[in-house]
């Protein structure tokens, strides 16, 4: 399973809040019923582990609501995993509402020694939202520790700046975990309205801050610098997948990086609906470059290749690796129906004068229902569509300097769940709910496609 659901129809995994210890990855996730729609969300704090992102151990609820009245009775929302002399500890929204309806969020906390039974702190909240920022906009609190001080990065929106760019990231300072007393802004970009789930995250000379985006936008995003430096970069490709990849954080165990957040549903479970809330947990793995850049790559695992003949018609196979020679405008090759549940892996060569490429999955043999993704190497944007009747019901684009021409894609279909990696370059996930088995076809438009492997993971 790489993209872990809850097992009741109407529960799924919301902002995840990833966390390595003693080698084990412990996923802790918002479980949300119904895609948001209860009042204030009525999140609660999931939890599972995992060594190797398929196979999951569900722990029992970490952090339940609170009773009616108390500061996180109506959510209890993200925040971040800290471990320190012996304990660990969770900050957490606390999100709740007043007598005439107002909402108010604060943060919360609570403690563990052995990460699966916790004790909320009888002190919550320990913090509010002070003076000059907005009531309804103090959450997803990321503790660390520096030069022997705690400190605490929390998403704001600050009264006073301009509309669409008064978010922030404040911070709070504290000497012994206790008591938190506000601090220097840590972030004021003047470029969203907030900057949820943020993370600080260390990684060789460098050092990188994530969070995501919300509105029309909808990503992940990074940003880094190197060490010593205090002005935050913004990398080339400052992002990571589509908006179909949300609330992700990094996690590490010393060696590898993985990316964890939430692939969101789509209303009605239908290709025509709209981006909603929550979904399934989404993990990809990252590299780092020698410039500091991170990179999705395919995941390393023990899993068997085998070859996915092309077809000829009214002939015998392909060989495996051959010229797709589409310079008379387009040219496309069939590899039969393969199973709608399925991870392929593709290693091509687009020359220089290729236009676009791309491939068909789950797709009827005259291409009128399909999963459709392909690759403009002159506009340099990707896209991922699904087609009914001939008609394109849904469209995810963005855009990615594809420079290599080399290209190991990688794609994986479970569910309702569709990811496309070209490996060291980009990734992009999008929801599909025509769940079938159909045609892999590949094509190029106006130049060449050499295709070396076309195989399936078992």
């Amino acid at each position: 399973m790489y993209f872990y659901k809850p097992g009741d129809p109407h529960e799924f995994a919301g902002d995840v809040i990833p966390f390595c210890h003693e080698g084990r990855y412990h996923i802790f996730y918002l479980l949300d019923r119904d895609h948001h729609r209860l009042p204030g969300g009525r999140h609660q704090w999931a939890h599972i582990s995992t060594d190797d992102f398929q196979e999951y151990t569900e722990h029992p609820l970490a952090i339940p609501l609170g009773r009616e009245g108390e500061c996180d009775s109506a959510s209890c929302g993200t925040g971040s995993v800290f471990f320190d002399n012996g304990m660990f500890h969770i900050y957490y929204l606390g999100r709740s509402f007043s007598t005439q309806g107002e909402c108010r969020e604060t943060i919360c906390h609570a403690v563990s020694t052995d990460l699966d039974h916790w004790t909320k702190d009888p002190g919550n909240p320990v913090s509010t939202p002070p003076e000059g920022y907005r009531k309804t906009d103090w959450r997803d609190p990321f503790v660390y520790k520096k030069d022997g001080r705690y400190h605490m990065l929390i998403t704001a929106r600050k009264e006073g700046l301009m509309a669409g760019r008064d978010g922030v990231l404040a911070q709070m300072v504290s000497e012994d975990m206790k008591s938190w007393r506000m601090a220097e802004d840590y972030w004021v970009p003047y470029e969203a309205h907030q900057h949820e789930c943020a993370v600080l995250f260390d990684r060789g000379r460098f050092q990188y801050l994530f969070y995501s985006v919300g509105g029309n936008r909808k990503k992940v995003f990074y940003r880094l610098r190197r060490e010593g430096e205090k002005r935050w970069q913004r990398p080339v490709q400052d992002y990571f997948d589509s908006e179909f990849l949300y609330a992700a954080k990094p996690v590490t165990d010393g060696e590898r990086i993985f990316l964890a957040g939430f692939v969101p549903g789509r209303t009605g479970d239908s290709d025509r609906g709209s981006w909603e809330w929550a979904g399934n947990l989404s993990v990809m793995e990252l590299t780092q470059d020698e410039a500091g850049n991170l990179v999705p790559i395919e995941m390393k695992e023990r899993k068997r290749q085998i070859r996915i003949p092309a077809r000829r018609s009214g002939g015998p196979e392909r060989e495996e690796e051959f010229l797709l020679d589409a310079s008379g405008s387009f040219a496309m090759v069939d590899y039969g129906v393969c199973p709608g549940n399925n991870m392929i892996h593709c290693s091509l060569e687009i020359s220089e004068k290729t236009r676009k490429f791309g491939m068909y999955l789950r797709s009827m043999d005259d291409l009128s229902e399909a999963v459709h993704f392909f690759i403009d190497m002159e506009q340099k944007y990707c896209q991922l569509e699904v087609i009914s009747r001939g008609t394109v019901l849904s469209t995810v684009k963005d855009y990615y300097n594809i420079c290599d021409r080399k290209l190991e894609c990688f794609i994986c279909m479970e569910g309702s769940v569709v990811r496309v990696l070209i490996d060291g370059q980009a990734a992009m996930t999008g929801r599909c709910f025509l769940q079938r088995d159909g045609h892999l076809f590949l094509y190029a438009e106006e130049g060449d496609l050499k295709i070396r492997k076309v195989r399936k993971k078992i």
